[in-house]
């Protein structure tokens, strides 16, 4: 029966030390042992920096051929395989922002997007399809990250997964966050007033007044009781986030 227990004590001690030594996926907060969320809405920057590598470095291709590799693999295989252009060109093309919409009287969606002064604001008017390009292009790029820092750092790391959460685990995080005392209620309703970075410390997770969705086939529930009347979110105003995988 010591034995026993003994053997009870050393694997929960391990347990404990294996889970302190995997990495946090950035820009997350973990809500179970296998599912993170960011903290706040995916920003300007972020977004900015998306459009930027798709014109050069990332395409379908490359990520269904990444998809399958094993995370010390990844690295060693990019040079295996060839970028598309046309294909690059065709993503680019989707993801940029064309829309002259209006955020305030004196502020255009574009100049919102582009200008320094507004670089840690929630990225606004991104449809699903745009937020799962994102997601997996984010997937690509920690893993490649990741990749390369595994042979000479101590750390354990996993292959991840970005995508959109789902409504129940949205409410998960909400409800994890909330016990675990991070969680950061924000009531400003224009994205003008949302500078990110300023909300943002190590462990807060960000909840807007403002429901998150995406501009089309939006992704949570549309019969849900909280998008009912005055409660359905204006189109205007729009944001994601993504969960991760482990």
């Amino acid at each position: 029966m010591k034995y026993y227990f003994t053997t009870i004590l050393i694997f929960f001690a391990f347990a404990i030390q294996a889970q302190k030594l995997f990495e946090t996926p950035p820009g997350t907060v973990r809500v179970n042992d296998s599912l993170y969320i960011d903290k706040g809405p995916v920003d300007n920057i972020m977004y900015l920096e998306f459009t930027d590598k798709v014109k050069d470095l990332w395409n379908l291709t490359l990520h269904d051929s990444l998809k399958s590799l094993e995370l010390e693999n990844i690295n060693k295989s990019l040079s295996s395989h060839s970028l598309n252009p046309e294909q690059s060109k065709e993503i680019y093309n989707k993801i940029i922002l064309a829309k002259n919409q209006k955020i305030s009287d004196s502020i255009n969606i574009l100049y919102y997007f582009n200008h320094p002064e507004y670089q840690y604001h929630p990225v606004v008017g991104i449809s699903k399809d745009r937020a799962r390009l994102f997601c997996q292009w984010r997937t690509d790029m920690v893993n490649l990250k990741w990749s390369k820092e595994i042979k000479d750092d101590k750390r354990k790391y996993k292959k991840i997964k970005y995508r959109l959460p789902t409504y129940e685990e949205f409410e998960l995080a909400k409800k994890t966050m909330e016990e675990n005392n991070n969680l950061l209620l924000v009531n400003q309703n224009s994205p003008i007033d949302l500078d990110l970075k300023k909300l943002l410390n190590e462990d807060n997770f960000i909840l807007l007044s403002i429901p998150e969705f995406t501009t089309s086939n939006r992704n949570f529930k549309e019969d849900s009781p909280k998008l009912k009347n005055t409660d359905k979110p204006n189109d205007d105003y729009i944001f994601f986030r993504c969960i991760c995988e482990i």
